[in-house]
């Protein structure tokens, strides 16, 4: 009967009625109390809808269910560093990984957190082991490695990352960081590509960049 209502849940979800689906997930918990699963996409739904608080309690409870549900880590996480506590949000991770010491998308994530902590040797560490763990060419994981080269001042490897990103299906922005990687090594004429690139797929600082370094 849980599924039953599980399927309601995911069905709801797709056709935009989060609140339905919300109620759908409820009943697959109350018809059975240790369904991770209902727990863990509650949670998601709760995600969505901006409701970190929630979306904590609920990924929590997916893992008292089942330790072993690696997403739910990940939802855990990145709630956690929606609600400011970033420190939190690496701990879980840290957690993970101690689990799962091959699971890319942990080292992904912690490695864009230590970046945003302002940890960048922290950060480098886990994006390349993120890169060199997984067979995909993951394109956030080359944009994000980029940012924290950027930091660091090693603006060719910067360049090559955004590059790596551009090529496997990265966003915009990606153009926008090549180019001043690019900038930072003096090849303004390819740089201003990049930032008119961007610009063109609406990258606001692109534009702001293109204006400022490339402007007659």
């Amino acid at each position: 009967m849980a599924e039953g209502f599980l399927l309601d849940g995911h069905v709801n979800r797709v056709n935009g009625n989060p609140v339905q689906a919300i109620v759908d997930y409820s009943k697959a918990i109350a018809v059975d109390s240790a369904n991770a699963a209902a727990y863990f996409y509650r949670a998601e739904v709760k995600a969505d809808l901006f409701d970190y608080l929630g979306s904590l309690a609920d990924y929590t409870k997916t893992i008292e269910v089942d330790s072993n549900h690696f997403d739910a880590f990940i939802g855990m996480a990145l709630s956690k560093f929606e609600l400011k506590d970033t420190t939190g949000a690496i701990r879980s991770l840290n957690d993970l990984i101690t689990r799962a010491p091959f699971y890319w998308l942990a080292f992904s994530n912690r490695g864009w957190l230590h970046y945003v902590a302002g940890d960048f040797e922290k950060a480098l560490s886990d994006l390349d082991k993120a890169i060199k763990i997984t067979t995909r060419m993951e394109p956030i994981d080359y944009l994000n490695r980029g940012l924290v080269r950027l930091e660091l001042g090693d603006f060719k490897g910067a360049q090559s990352d955004f590059g790596f990103s551009i090529n496997n299906g990265g966003p915009p922005y990606a153009y926008y960081q090549r180019g001043k990687a690019k900038l930072a090594r003096e090849k303004t004429g390819s740089a201003c590509r990049d930032f008119l690139r961007a610009s063109s797929q609406g990258v606001a600082e692109a534009a702001e960049a293109f204006e400022k370094y490339c402007g007659e």
